[in-house]
């Protein structure tokens, strides 16, 4: 009998990188090809760095039952993307408050952090929170869908110390939230809307490393159970 194993081990090999190498332009939940969670319903998370790089927009998806907020989506997927850095205060149930975002793709690492405010308008910058379906400060919001949004509402709760908890953001199934990284106005309301090209975000690689792994191990036990079932 031929050895198999090659075969196999490239099979599994294919099947976990094939979503690094396919990953494109989000239009839709399709395209998101890194999902954390589990349940029935399914929200999508965009982080825009506006840095200026070719690929500066990033798309993750969140799959929960239940209640979960925007808080809680970012977070659940910060703990499970290596390649994701949060800087933030607060909890996801009260004082959730974003300042800086760090994420790491392909190599080039991206990086955002919140002005002093000491100075307009070069120090008047933020993460800025925007929606589109579920609700939010008791305001229903419009939007969602599986295409990704072509307009934005800009938290009524802002991003802020009072986004998340009783009155903050509440995700209902196929709503997205974006945290977009630009100025705000002298009244330190947004004004740099997340741009309308992103890309989904891959698996970072020391995760992928570990998959690659289980499926070699996986497919040595296989091999080596049917050598002795032979023998």
């Amino acid at each position: 009998m031929k050895n198999r194993i090659p075969g196999l081990v490239a099979g599994l090999l294919y099947i976990v990188f094939s979503p690094c190498l396919h990953a494109g332009v989000v239009t839709s939940f399709n395209d998101i090809t890194t999902w954390v969670g589990t349940g029935s319903n399914q929200a999508g998370l965009v982080i825009d760095f506006h840095d200026g790089t070719t690929r500066q927009s990033f798309a993750w998806g969140f799959r929960w039952d239940g209640v979960a907020s925007g808080a809680d989506m970012i977070l659940a997927i910060d703990q499970f993307d290596m390649a994701l850095s949060l800087t933030a205060t607060g909890t996801a149930a009260s004082g959730f408050y974003l300042t800086g975002v760090s994420y790491t793709e392909n190599a080039v690492t991206h990086s955002q952090a919140g002005g002093t405010f000491l100075s307009y308008p070069e120090d008047y910058t933020a993460w800025n929170y925007y929606l589109a379906g579920g609700s939010a400060g008791n305001q229903a919001i419009s939007g969602g869908g599986n295409a990704l949004p072509g307009v934005w509402t800009v938290s009524p709760t802002g991003a802020s110390l009072d986004s998340f908890g009783d009155l903050g953001r509440v995700l209902s199934n196929n709503a997205w939230d974006a945290w977009s990284f630009g100025y705000l106005d002298e009244n330190y309301a947004p004004v740099t809307p997340p741009d309308s090209t992103v890309y989904a975000a891959i698996p970072e690689p020391q995760t992928a490393s570990l998959l690659v792994l289980a499926a070699i191990s996986l497919a040595w036990l296989c091999y080596a159970k049917k050598r002795i079932y032979h023998n």
